[in-house]
C-alpha cells in the first residue's frame, strides 16, 4: 500500500458510517458573527471586508506599552456580488499586531489548527479562513439577492498587542485577499478608521472562461468544483447517506513520480461529534472510547454498546497497514 510511485496509487479506502445529532447541539459554540457592513454598491465581484468592532485593555498591565495586551472583537465578511458562484471560499487575512485568535465563528482555520491560535505562526504570511458551515456563496442573480446565500460573516475574538507602532491608527490587518487564483484582489483600503475593504474581480483569463450564470447555481447536487490534482491527493467521498448516518470513502493517492509515502499517517478533525465504530484496511493510533462514554455520545446513544467502538478522538490519527492486509473499511458514528 505504502511506497507506491509514478501512476501507482497509495489508497486508504475507508467506509465511514456516521450517525447522530447535529454538531451545533453538542459542541461549544464559537462567537456569533456580527452583522456585516453594507455592501459596496460599486463592487460587482467578491467584496472582502474587515471591521474592528472594539478593543479593550486587559491584564496584565505592563509598563512597556508595546507589550500591553488588548482584547478585540472583529467581523470579516465575504460577499459575492458577481455572476459566478464562489465555491469553497477561503479568505486570507494578514494580521499585524501579533493577534492570538481565541474564537472564530462562521468559518474555520483552513489548516485545521486548534484555538487559541497565534497568528505569528504564519511568519508574516496571511492567516487563512475557510467557510463553515456556509462553504459556498451563490450569486445575486440566482438567489434574487438573498443576502443569506451570497454573503458569509466571520466573527473573531482574540488578543492583540500594541507593538512598537502603538494602536494609532487602529490595529487593522495589513492585507485582505481571496485564496482563489481566478480572482485578483487590489490592496485593501480604509472605509473608516476601523474598517478595511477590497473588491476582488475575475482575472482576464478566468473572465474569458466564465460562462453565463449557472442554471443550477442554487442546487448543490448539480454544481461542484473539479477534483484537484497533485503529488498526493486525499479525497473524502460520501457514498451513501441516511437520516442519521452516512458512508464515506477516504482515499490517499500518491501520484509523485519519484516520491514515496512510507508508513503514512492520516488525520482529520471531526466537526459534528463523529467517532469511529470499526475499521478495516487501516487502524487508529489510539483505541480509546472514554471520550464517548463520558461525553455527549454516551448521553445520546445510551443503548449503544461502546465496547465495540474503536476510536472517539476529535482528531483521530489513522495508520497504514501491511501490504498483506485488505483495503480499508471504517465504520464511524457521528453526533
Amino acid at each position: 500500500m505504502a511506497g507506491s510511485i509514478a501512476s501507482q496509487a497509495v489508497v486508504l479506502g475507508a467506509i465511514l458510517l456516521l450517525a447522530g445529532l447535529a454538531a451545533a447541539q453538542q459542541t461549544p459554540r464559537a462567537p456569533a458573527a456580527a452583522a456585516a457592513p453594507a455592501p459596496d454598491p460599486g463592487c460587482n465581484g467578491i467584496q472582502l471586508t474587515y471591521n474592528l468592532q472594539g478593543r479593550e485593555k486587559i491584564r496584565p498591565f505592563v509598563p512597556d506599552r508595546s507589550k500591553q495586551p488588548y482584547s478585540f472583537k472583529a467581523n470579516a465578511s465575504v460577499l459575492n456580488g458577481g455572476t459566478r458562484p464562489l465555491r469553497s471560499w477561503s479568505m486570507l487575512v494578514t494580521f499585524g499586531h501579533d493577534e492570538i485568535l481565541v474564537g472564530v465563528g462562521g468559518a474555520v482555520l483552513t489548516g485545521g489548527a486548534e484555538l487559541p491560535y497565534n497568528t505569528t505562526e504564519d511568519a508574516g504570511n496571511a492567516t487563512s479562513f475557510s467557510g463553515y458551515p456556509q462553504t459556498d456563496l451563490l450569486t445575486p442573480i440566482a438567489t434574487a439577492g438573498d443576502i443569506t446565500q451570497i454573503q458569509a460573516s466571520v466573527g473573531l475574538v482574540g488578543t492583540l498587542f500594541a507593538g512598537p507602532r502603538g494602536l494609532v491608527p487602529e490595529p487593522l490587518p495589513t492585507a485582505l485577499t481571496l485564496d482563489d487564483p481566478d480572482y485578483n484582489c487590489p490592496a485593501a483600503t480604509n472605509v473608516t478608521a476601523t474598517m478595511l475593504t477590497t473588491c476582488c474581480l475575475l482575472t482576464p483569463e478566468a473572465e474569458a472562461n466564465a460562462t453565463v450564470p449557472e442554471a443550477n447555481a442554487t442546487d448543490p447536487t448539480k454544481s461542484f468544483l473539479p477534483r484537484r490534482t497533485g503529488d498526493l491527493v486525499i479525497t473524502y467521498d460520501v457514498v451513501q447517506a441516511y437520516p442519521t448516518s452516512y458512508l464515506a470513502l477516504v482515499t490517499l493517492e500518491n501520484n509523485a513520480k519519484l516520491g514515496r509515502l512510507d508508513n503514512w499517517r492520516l488525520s482529520w478533525e471531526w466537526r459534528r461529534g463523529e467517532f469511529i465504530y470499526s475499521m478495516k484496511g487501516a487502524h487508529p493510533l489510539e483505541v480509546d472510547v472514554n471520550e464517548c462514554i463520558y461525553g455527549a455520545p454516551g448521553q445520546y446513544y445510551q443503548s449503544l454498546d461502546f465496547s465495540q467502538v474503536l476510536n472517539c478522538e476529535k482528531k483521530p490519527v489513522i495508520l497504514d497497514l501491511p501490504l498483506s492486509r485488505p483495503a480499508t473499511l471504517v465504520h464511524v458514528v457521528v453526533l
